[in-house]
């Protein structure tokens, strides 16, 4: 979306769209610059580009690189995948990182008390441990195992991989190998 248009207002635009049925929009360019996006973002704009082609209009996308996110949206959003050829598909699984503070706040002499009811409320433990309670490490494990689950399905709903379902993860990879792979349909720039 441009700076004065908001994630909510490029759905809405999407969905307009799609519902409209104008002879004179034959399709739908789409232009990743170097844009990140959390992955419920990803999915709710895959589908609305998938909307779009189920409306029966053509989605083309170019990406000056992909990332998770990105690749996720065109490969399911996309009938025609475009990557600078200065670009990349910097896809490589999902991954969590959580900073454990007890320590330095033990350091800094600051006293932190909080109530956990339940063994599974860890909302707490990167202030009062030094690491994951094997609780919250289920918990983050299961949540990890959901996402990645969601992120594979969603990119071979459209890009069939065969026996290497997770070659998507695999990466970075440059224009030329995300091409044989079948992540991407050309390399070339937006004109």
């Amino acid at each position: 979306p441009s700076k004065h248009r908001s994630f909510a207002d490029l759905i809405l635009s999407l969905a307009e769209v799609q519902a409209r049925r104008d002879e004179n929009i034959r399709g739908v360019f789409v232009k990743f610059g170097g844009i990140r996006l959390g992955m419920a973002r990803a999915q709710e704009l895959a589908m609305a580009l998938g909307g779009v082609r189920k409306a029966g209009l053509s989605v083309v996308c170019q990406a000056e690189e992909l990332n998770n996110g990105t690749a996720w949206v065109a490969a399911s959003g996309c009938d025609r995948i475009w990557l600078s050829p200065a670009g990349g598909v910097d896809t490589v699984g999902i991954a969590a990182q959580l900073i454990y503070a007890k320590k330095l706040l033990g350091e800094l002499k600051v006293d932190v008390d909080m109530l956990q009811v339940g063994r599974f409320k860890g909302a707490s433990e990167p202030m009062t441990r030094e690491g994951p309670s094997p609780e919250a490490k289920e918990s983050l494990l299961g949540v990890l195992r959901s996402l990645r689950g969601s992120w594979l399905s969603g990119v071979e709903q459209s890009r069939k991989f065969g026996d290497k379902r997770t070659v998507v993860e695999e990466g970075p990879y440059s224009p030329q190998e995300a091409k044989s792979l079948g992540l991407v349909d050309e390399i070339g720039y937006a004109d």
